[in-house]
């Protein structure tokens, strides 16, 4: 029997490593049969620098000194344990050694034991019992296998390759994709060498020489098999419910094998008439996967094909193969991208944007480069969203290298300004304090250090406020910077800005410099709105005392008054300053039909529902446009005062049911756990 070796061991890592070679001393003393032949032994026993390698060497040619299926049994073993591209599990190994190529099915009489394998691999192998990881004895027999692996592993890549395929093309795989996560986790469960086999045939198919290609091509010409081999390669399996279905179908074999870089078997593929241009429900094409996995001799392979087109976008974010290229770095992929003539190197996203913004935002100099000595691309190319160029993106996340790069290329516009606020790569890196990039914009003659933004404000504006004392004084100290031209107080910000930020001064004196007090934001809300909403009592005071605000006004995109914005953020003496207007109306329904009352239930704002059920025109049973009240809300979230209050008042109704799945405040209170709303709810029914 091989010597019991501890996996854990106490003391420093000199001692396990002396604990480590004594114990593999003991295991070549194995089966000596005289105490002549023990002392022979000990005296030939390795010592030195190379002791662990002599050591190791020498349990090699024990194993090889047994039986047979002894010695086949050891060295699968270690192939797999030594070459696989992670560690294994015990149930993983078993279905590997099991696994008989070129057979339709694994034979559970031929899965061996682990005390075997562990029992003939001469102390070489260990089992970890809290893992139920097999591994090697320690990280120097690792290393020695890795230096010496083609002595004792030459077709490792193959063997494996081939074993991982087969398992791939058993029969009972034949149903292709699992329409449930019960039947993909039932599949794992059952079939425990799966999982690794699909992550990983490729990878060891890649690295072989072609004589498993026959295996491989023809696993690929099953479309069931490779359905099934695609969901479980690609499932995320920390993803919530479904999450074994939200991966791509009618993945193809040419789809694969180029998602491995297997360029001989996408050769043959495309020579056998498999198409090589089809989408698969993420709108991604075999060219996608090669270009973002950096495969250059499958890009190159499908590039030469008459019938691909190196410009289909998938469906989700609009990324061609180039953009796929450029967002994983891969050079050598983007150039033989960029060396055909119909390619896009603009194409669009689906956000508007292009390889060369995402560059210059993600800061990839080298990146940037490569695009920017192609003439097709235009550098100062706007996205459809905001309006930014690649150097407004560049400058706004501080990546200065590329900032130097794109002010340094001909044409590129230094004053560029965004849509939405017409603020320009200055503005924004004085603004998030990138001062480096400031000095390189500043070095420039060509950029404007007066530029204003759409609200007044310059760069210079910017950099104090936000406190980047820095960044001042290296625009106080260059000449063609002229303080004097700073915005006036009131230019500074628009109101709505000043109301949300809760700058009552400034409110102040905007208001009495004229501006609009109903001036509304992108968003189409008021400065009551936000002053309302994040509860700043001095500034909603101010505009609800200047005679034309419009108290109750609703904004453009959800149709919610100041109050209804109060009472969702629980602001008790905002609600009470607005309720004090005659002109406010308590009970507004916002665009899904919700009330100040069930704002404020939903959040649990107990002092703000008690307000509003004072006021005689507010509904307390009022039922937004999903058939929810105020009680269903509350109930829902936990909120037992709420609940205590609301079920005291007249007219509220305890099972009143909701349009969705008609489901009452107890059966929200039920399924979320709130045990003491559960019997509340129950104790008032009852009573009634």
């Amino acid at each position: 029997m091989a010597c019991t070796f501890p996996s854990l061991v106490t003391g420093n890592a000199a001692n396990l490593e002396r604990f480590l070679l004594a114990k593999l001393h003991l295991e070549s003393l194995i089966g000596k049969k005289s105490p002549k032949a023990v002392r022979d032994a000990l005296r030939k026993l390795p010592t030195g620098s190379n002791a662990y390698d002599d050591a190791y060497r020498d349990a090699m040619g024990r194993i090889e000194a047994q039986m047979p299926d002894q010695i086949e049994l050891a060295k699968q073993a270690l192939l797999w344990i030594v070459c696989a591209k992670r560690q294994l599990t015990t149930s993983e190994l078993v279905h590997a050694l099991a696994t008989e190529v070129g057979e339709a099915e694994l034979d559970q009489e031929n899965i061996p034991e682990i005390e075997d394998i562990v029992s003939v691999s001469a102390g070489l192998i260990t089992l970890d019992e809290e893992s139920s990881i097999i591994r090697l004895v320690h990280y120097t027999a690792q290393d020695f296998f890795e230096r010496t692996q083609k002595q004792w592993f030459p077709n490792s890549e193959a063997d494996i390759a081939a074993t991982c395929t087969t398992y791939l093309s058993f029969g009972i795989f034949d149903v292709g994709f699992c329409r449930t996560d019960k039947e993909f986790e039932e599949n794992l469960r059952s079939n425990p060498l799966y999982g690794y086999a699909s992550h990983n045939w490729g990878h060891h198919a890649r690295a072989a020489p072609t004589e498993s290609k026959k295996i491989i091509l023809d696993f690929l010409q099953n479309d069931l098999k490779v359905s099934r081999c695609s969901q479980a390669m690609m499932a995320a399996t920390d993803c919530q419910h479904g999450y074994s279905q939200a991966v791509p179908q009618q993945f193809t074999a040419v789809h694969l094998g180029a998602y491995f870089g297997l360029r001989d078997i996408v050769a043959t593929l495309l020579e056998n008439g498999n198409t090589s241009d089809l989408k698969d429900t993420y709108g991604r094409t075999p060219l996608s996967y090669a270009a973002e996995r950096g495969y250059d001799d499958v890009v190159m392979l499908l590039l030469t094909g008459d019938s691909v087109n190196p410009n289909l976008k998938d469906f989700a974010l609009g990324w061609t193969p180039l953009w796929y290229a450029v967002t994983s770095g891969h050079l050598n992929a983007v150039k033989l991208l960029l060396k055909m003539e119909v390619v896009d190197p603009d194409a669009q996203s689906k956000y508007g944007s292009t390889p060369l913004s995402w560059t210059a935002e993600k800061g990839c100099e080298a990146m940037a480069k490569l695009l920017l000595r192609d003439d097709r691309v235009n550098p100062n190319s706007k996205d459809a969203r905001h309006g930014w160029t690649p150097l407004l993106w560049a400058a706004a996340r501080g990546n200065v290298t590329v900032v130097k790069l794109l002010l340094d290329t001909p044409g590129v516009d230094p004053n560029s300004k965004d849509l939405e606020y017409g603020r320009t790569p200055l503005s924004w890196a004085a603004e998030r304090g990138y001062k480096d990039v400031v000095q390189v914009l500043l070095a420039k003659h060509c950029v404007d250090s007066h530029s204003r933004s759409k609200y007044g404000r310059t760069s210079l504006w910017f950099a104090r406020e936000r406190g980047h004392e820095a960044i001042v004084k290296l625009f106080l100290a260059d000449a063609s910077v002229d303080p004097g031209l700073e915005p006036s107080q009131h230019e500074q910000m628009p109101l709505w800005y000043a109301a949300e930020t809760g700058k009552e001064e400034l409110v102040k004196v905007l208001l009495e410099s004229g501006v609009d007090p109903n001036m509304e934001s992108s968003h189409g809300r008021t400065p009551l709105s936000y002053a309302a909403e994040r509860g700043h009592e001095g500034v909603t005071k101010l505009l609800l005392e200047t005679k034309s605000v419009d108290h109750d006004n609703k904004d453009s995109e959800y149709e919610r008054t100041p109050l209804s914005w109060a009472a969702a953020a629980g602001h008790l003496a905002v609600v009470k300053l607005l309720l004090e207007r005659g002109s406010i109306d308590p009970d507004s329904k916002s665009r899904n039909g919700r009330t100040p009352l069930s704002w404020a239930a939903r959040f649990g704002h107990e002092t703000v529902v008690e307000l509003l059920l004072t006021k005689g025109e507010v509904n307390p049973d009022s039922k937004c446009d999903y058939g929810r009240t105020p009680l269903s809300y509350a109930a829902e979230r936990g909120h037992e005062g709420v609940v205590r209050l609301l079920i005291g008042r007249e007219g509220v109704n305890l099972s009143s049911k909701d349009c969705e799945c008609g489901r009452t405040p107890l059966s929200w209170a039920a399924e979320n756990g709130h045990g003491n709303i559960v019997v509340l709810l129950s104790k008032k029914a009852g009573a009634l």
